[in-house]
């Protein structure tokens, strides 16, 4: 809870910051706005060291106007996950783009821990419709996808839930940093207990 508020009372330091400063350049015809913006960062910078200058929390990297961080634990359910990065004042991914899902898949593979599950991503199904949707509500059909072959199969009719898949054996490279559907709690004989590690997005703005 103290990450979260902390990090909502950087962006207003720092939206503060620039509206005074941009006021004080309107006045002024020799500083630029460039210096202003900077001298802002340096003192948010300063007053909130937590934060990195990319505006994000330390540990977490930045990726157009999201903060993305991962806590390579294999983690056995979704809810779990979830819970996590609720408790960091994140939630888990949502993936609009390929260029997103390039830098996610990316980042998982930079971890200590890389399985072949990968990380959960914020996918689930809604018994309503029995329908796939991101956790905002959107839907996933009809958006941008990265789903495996043959994905999303929904095998055994329990497969509710989404994940970015991570280091394959021999003859499934192709399947790596690609999206597969399966159950929101795994067994614990699952894929030898590969279970995907927690990953995590907030919002810059």
């Amino acid at each position: 809870m103290w990450h979260f508020l902390h990090f909502q009372l950087s962006k207003i330091f720092l939206l503060a910051c620039q509206f005074m400063k941009i006021l004080t350049w309107i006045f002024s015809d020799y500083v630029d706005i460039s210096e202003r913006k900077t001298e802002c960062k340096q003192t948010m910078a300063y007053l909130f060291p937590f934060f990195a200058f990319s505006g994000c929390p330390a540990g977490w990297v930045r990726h157009g106007k999201s903060c993305y961080y991962i806590d390579d634990t294999p983690t056995q359910t979704w809810s779990a996950a979830r819970a996590a990065c609720k408790g960091l004042g994140a939630d888990l991914p949502i993936i609009t783009s390929a260029e997103e899902n390039k830098f996610i898949g990316d980042l998982v593979f930079k971890q200590t821990t890389v399985t072949w599950g990968g990380a959960w991503i914020g996918i689930q199904r809604k018994q309503a419709d029995d329908k796939l949707y991101w956790i905002d509500g959107t839907p996933v059909a009809g958006g941008y996808t990265s789903w495996s072959r043959g994905n999303p199969s929904n095998s055994g009719g329990n497969e509710d839930c989404g994940h970015i898949m991570g280091k394959a054996g021999p003859g499934w490279k192709h399947q790596e940093k690609m999206w597969n559907d399966v159950p929101c709690a795994l067994t614990a004989s699952w894929f030898r207990n590969k279970y995907p590690v927690i990953l995590c997005e907030k919002s810059l703005i």
